[in-house]
């Protein structure tokens, strides 16, 4: 078993990298303390306002969703992707030149 010096004591690595996010932790806490922030978190100060409108919607009963309708449209499109060639790189070239076309 090795001896270890002085500087550098038995697991001298973990106990300085858990100290120095313990002192951090604890300093964040003094701070919020001495400035008075409050702990508790509240999603509506950080989230999009227009992503609370819709959820407001959604749980009023505003926008109901049509899922039959959606699963079809997936599978419509499921079907065309697979009833496709593989020619991508031809699509794409033929998109393009039509854009330019017009």
């Amino acid at each position: 078993m090795t001896k270890y010096n002085l500087i550098f004591k038995k697991n001298w690595f973990a106990k300085s990298i858990f100290g120095t996010v313990g002192f951090f932790v604890l300093l964040d806490q003094l701070a919020r303390y001495q400035y008075n922030i409050p702990e508790y978190r509240n999603p509506n100060l950080t989230m999009w306002s227009w992503w609370l409108e819709k959820v407001n919607l959604k749980s009023n009963g505003r926008i109901i969703y049509n899922l039959k309708k959606i699963y079809n449209n997936l599978k419509a499109i499921k079907n065309t992707i697979k009833n496709t060639e593989d020619d991508t790189e031809k699509n794409i070239l033929a998109l393009v030149k039509g854009k330019k076309n017009k």
